[in-house]
């Protein structure tokens, strides 16, 4: 839909808002390919919007950009609708807070909105002009992206020149309405000041910092914060008796604030206080970062003279302009920015500055043992991971050629030999449970005596040989006892003298070995027999153990020439009447 004024056409492209008044469309001008803002107001509000119209053209004697005012462009009438075309901004700062979840501003930011607003309330002042509406709804960001919290004041619909404001005049809406407009006092521009100092509270905490459910709680939340009203106030004010009662008080009467029942009573509503009221300490301690404080206390100043019941004590804007809020040097916005978010992580103290101390080599028997206690540690993280044969071997070896002559004395390996020799004793019982047969026992014996170098004693030698042959003691009664037939005796008979040297075996051990042969030969007669009952069969038994018993066993049965040519071959004997057996 295009519509036309005296000069351009405009074209509607988008719906912005919609109100009492009326509604907000976002436009085109077809001539200059510019976008605005037009304003399109009810018929039924034509008195209203002539106003404002008279209000803008008086603002055209003002800087728009300087002053924090919006741009009026053009206006024209399209059936019965008055349309006032603006320059087109970006977002309300009521649409900002929703947007954030109503998150507050961070303090540099509260000073920038801060300047601007009271930049504009100054400038209305000079011409002579009082907004009377002033609220997150009219109050504009131009351009959040590329000019962050630059400002302007909109919707003049409500403004009028002071000397016009007549007393007991309702305007405003409740959340921002100043006490002299509630109490019914003379009014003036300084409505606004009210009202700018209580949006910026706003923008401070997220929320209202009173309660704002009726007119009464207002003005009760205020004398619990400032203090009851001067009783000369009170006196002038048109609508006092709402909400205070004349009490006598040593001959005079004075004005006190109705309670809740007495409120009750005059106005037949419950009174209800929705919200907690925030005195201004409760306002000091509600900002988070901590080092901003110096700043915090003066805001809060400068707000407690903003929020003044009394209009006549209320600061004006060009003093506002002037307090220590503004004036205090701070740091550019970009430095707090980065200082609010440096302000959530605590300092990190200072660290002292490290000196450089020469190392002085340590004593040679300190570095030592320090090589000691590393090579220790490093042969049994190797012995931990391999238990094999080879593994031994191979950590033995390296071991040995580790050890420098020049770096460890003779005593100091003296004393890592027997480490080693305890560590090959360890090795030795795991490899056995792994291999039983005799093979892998003369194989370990063979790496045992070759690994053991010429520096080993012949006492060392003598004390490791019991052990060597306790175990292969502990293999032949283990090979016993899993073969019990006549061929495997045979066998590992043959394999045990074939193992024994002449330097490992003395005559009362070959004794004691022969003894448990013949025992173990006689127990397998025994079995031999009794599978084995017919007469020839008991012959055959019988002689086959004349044959094999020696001339110490049968005296009476054999010459001494055949005891002699038994005894010389007792030992391959018992094999041969086994196999006759």
């Amino acid at each position: 839909m295009a519509t036309t004024s005296n000069s351009a056409q405009y074209l509607v492209e988008k719906l912005l808002g919609e109100g009492a008044y009326g509604k907000v469309a976002k436009c085109r001008n077809l001539t200059t390919k510019q976008e605005v803002a037009v304003k399109i107001i009810k018929p039924s509000d034509r008195d209203s919007a002539l106003a404002e119209l008279h209000a803008l053209d008086k603002m055209t004697n003002l800087d728009a950009d300087k002053y924090g005012l919006i741009k009026f462009l053009d206006w024209f009438e399209y059936r019965g609708h008055i349309c006032i075309v603006f320059e087109l901004l970006d977002q309300s700062l009521y649409g900002f807070m929703k947007a954030r979840k109503r998150r507050p501003l961070l303090i540099h930011e509260i000073r920038t909105i801060a300047r601007q607003l009271l930049t504009s309330l100054k400038g209305l002042k000079e011409i002579n002009m009082a907004h009377c509406d002033i609220k997150p709804d009219n109050i504009m960001l131009v351009n959040q992206a590329s000019e962050p919290f630059r400002v302007k004041l909109i919707d003049f619909g409500l403004a009028i020149n002071p000397k016009y404001m007549e007393t007991g005049t309702l305007m405003q809406v409740l959340q921002y309405r100043a006490p002299e407009v509630i109490l019914g006092l003379p009014l003036d521009e300084r409505v606004d000041m009210w009202t700018v100092g209580y949006n910026l509270a706003w923008l401070y905490t997220g929320f209202h910092i009173h309660p704002v459910d009726s007119e009464y709680t207002i003005i009760t939340s205020l004398t619990m914060r400032q203090g009851m009203p001067d009783q000369n106030l009170l006196n002038k004010g048109k609508f006092t008796s709402r909400f205070f009662s004349l009490t006598e008080d040593e001959s005079k009467y004075v004005w006190e604030l109705d309670t809740t029942e007495q409120q009750f009573q005059k106005t037949g509503k419950e009174v209800r206080f929705r919200r907690c009221c925030l005195c201004y300490d409760d306002l000091e301690n509600f900002y988070q970062d901590k080092t901003k404080m110096s700043e915090v206390e003066q805001f809060v100043k400068l707000l407690s003279r903003m929020l003044e019941i009394d209009p006549n004590k209320r600061i004006t804007p060009e003093e506002a302009l002037k307090h220590s809020f503004f004036t205090m040097e701070q740091p550019s916005a970009d430095s707090e920015k980065t200082n609010s978010q440096e302000s959530a992580s605590p300092e990190v103290p200072e660290q002292p500055t490290k000196t450089t101390v020469p190392q002085v080599p340590a004593a040679a028997p300190q570095e030592k043992s320090r090589i000691e206690i590393k090579e220790d540690a490093v042969q049994q993280q190797e012995a931990a991971k391999s238990n094999t044969q080879a593994g031994s071997r191979k950590r033995k070896r390296g071991v040995e050629q580790s050890q420098d002559p020049e770096h460890c004395s003779l005593p100091e390996r003296a004393a890592k030999k027997p480490r080693i020799e305890s560590k090959e004793d360890v090795i030795q019982p795991q490899v056995a449970t792994k291999s039983n047969s005799p093979a892998d026992s003369r194989k370990r014996k063979r790496s045992v005596e070759q690994s053991q170098g010429p520096e080993h004693s012949l006492v060392e030698r003598a004390a490791k040989k019991p052990r060597i042959q306790t175990k292969e003691d502990v293999i032949q009664q283990q090979e016993a006892a899993k073969s019990n037939t006549q061929a495997g005796s045979r066998k590992r008979k043959h394999s045990v003298e074939q193992s024994q040297g002449p330097e490992q075996s003395s005559l009362p051990e070959r004794a004691a070995k022969k003894s448990r042969i013949e025992s173990k030969e006689d127990v397998l007669q025994q079995q031999v027999a009794r599978k084995s009952n017919s007469p020839a069969g008991s012959r055959k038994r019988k002689h086959s153990a004349e044959q094999s018993q020696g001339p110490e066993l049968s005296p009476q049965t054999k010459s001494p020439a055949k005891k002699m040519k038994t005894r010389e071959f007792l030992l391959p004997a018992s094999g041969n009447s086994s196999q006759a057996a």
